[in-house]
């Protein structure tokens, strides 16, 4: 079985980098050491990198440390040659999830390396150079023969956004048609109608993840399946979000894995009526398997679906918030509604402050953020001002799938508790990096009192 492996070549010779401009804006961690070899005239070769850890964070950082000093960069991937007309085609195409459909056709992306799917160790070193041609060679070592195959040569400069770049963020939202409060119709039409009105405002686009049985409500089916119409045509794509919001850690893995199949039932016979279909699964409560046995499972189960996994990155417990906001709507507490409501634009600048801070401390730049919401009351009402603040702190709104192709997602991450952490949070464990779980911001302490005091009645 032959081997995947990544070489980058840093600081090429003088006489090939008149073309390579500096890139002072780039942001990144110091490599202690690296920039003594980074001189015009000397090459560094990076070759045979192994690991998932500490090897493929050294080597983000190496190439964003020799990418702002204006060096040319060349990534080489090996692959047989037998898959170099499946990787020519990826490359130049836009990246899709019908051109990645495509390229794992191929047989070489079926092997398992480091334990996990194909798509964790060898599509990822392609994606993000979909579409641009740089900085990609193919080779294979036939038996211990000499290296060949077709080479695809240039700068490697798509990879890491510049600082100053406008950030971005991914808007997902969680257990469609409608979530948190009495299933009413009437609440999920009128839910749906505030979420398509405030993203098309704001030209955002956005995955909306559906539980089955928020669908299956007796003698409701057929309208709340036109209710997730209006999503779909509303320009929001739908995902998997399993049938019956079960946590994978408190269920048989048998019983989960058939929810989660079951999950698929509505979002893909919608999404098919319009020649599409669904890519990805989020796992109730991020609750993404406690074993090494139980994630193993679940890999498999993704991968024979061709369904990738849903990050997120910043949630600012919406769900608490909305409890609160849609007892005092009952109560006809118009007060109570508006100053909660204040206090959840509060907190969501406090939670992407958190976020940010935190991508930049375990990156060394900002990364696009995934916003993690719900199907909500609370939502439905202070959406376009969400989206609005997010703006004025310069965000740029992207697809999940434009979000993922940053490289800071293509960090390895196999995190086993209990809890449904941020990736943010997963990926620092993987990396070795302090634990700043405990520093997660909380809400206000009064909204937290109200929130207990409720679930107590």
């Amino acid at each position: 079985m032959k081997r995947k492996l990544l070489v980058l070549l840093l600081a090429l010779p003088a006489t090939l980098t008149a073309w390579a401009q500096p890139r002072p804006t780039l942001s990144c961690p110091e490599v202690p050491g690296l920039a003594p070899l980074l001189r015009p005239g000397h090459v560094v070769l990076l070759g045979e990198m192994h690991g998932t850890n500490e090897s493929p964070q050294f080597l983000q950082n190496a190439v964003c440390a020799a990418l702002r000093a204006g060096h040319g960069v060349t990534v080489g991937l090996e692959t047989p040659l037998s898959e170099t007309a499946r990787v020519e085609a990826f490359l130049g195409s836009p990246g899709d999830a019908d051109a990645e459909h495509h390229l794992l056709q191929g047989p070489i992306w079926h092997w398992v390396c480091f334990g996990s799917t194909p798509s964790d160790c060898g599509i990822k070193p392609l994606k993000g150079r979909a579409g641009d041609g740089h900085g990609v060679v193919l080779l294979e070592e036939p038996d211990g023969e000499a290296y060949h195959g077709h080479y695809h040569v240039g700068r490697l400069t798509a990879s890491l956004p510049a600082a100053g770049t406008p950030p971005t963020v991914a808007i997902t939202i969680d257990d469609l048609p409608y979530a948190g409060g009495p299933q009413r119709l009437e609440d999920a039409t009128r839910t749906a109608e505030a979420f398509v009105e405030a993203l098309a405002r704001y030209e955002a686009p956005a995955s909306g993840f559906v539980t089955g049985a928020n669908v299956m409500v007796e003698g409701q089916t057929d309208a709340r399946l036109d209710v997730l119409r209006r999503w779909r045509d509303g320009g929001i794509r739908l995902e998997n979000h399993s049938f019956s919001h079960r946590s994978f850690h408190q269920i048989p893995q048998t019983a989960y894995l058939d929810d989660a199949a079951q999950g698929l039932l509505f979002p893909e016979y919608l999404m098919r009526e319009r020649s599409d279909s669904v890519r990805f699964y989020r796992h109730p409560f991020n609750h993404t398997g406690n074993t090494e046995t139980t994630r193993h499972a679940f890999d498999t189960f993704l991968e024979k679906r061709g369904l990738l996994l849903a990050p997120f990155t910043v949630e600012h417990a919406d769900y608490l918030f909305n409890q609160l906001y849609v007892d005092a709507r009952e109560r006809a507490d118009s007060a109570a509604m508006t100053r909660i409501g204040a206090a959840y634009l509060a907190q969501l600048d406090t939670a992407f402050t958190f976020a940010e801070r935190l991508a930049e401390e375990t990156f060394g730049r900002a990364i696009p953020q995934v916003f993690l919401i719900h199907s909500n009351a609370i939502n439905a009402a202070y959406l376009a001002q969400m989206l609005d603040r997010l703006q004025a702190r310069g965000y740029r709104f992207v697809s999940l799938d434009e979000a993922g192709r940053d490289p800071a997602y293509d960090t390895p991450e196999r995190y086993l508790g209990n809890y449904g952490i941020s990736w943010l949070h997963r990926w620092r464990a993987a990396l070795s990096l302090e634990n700043r779980l405990r520093h997660e911001p909380d809400p206000p302490r009064w909204i937290i009192d109200a929130y207990r005091r409720l679930q107590d009645q």
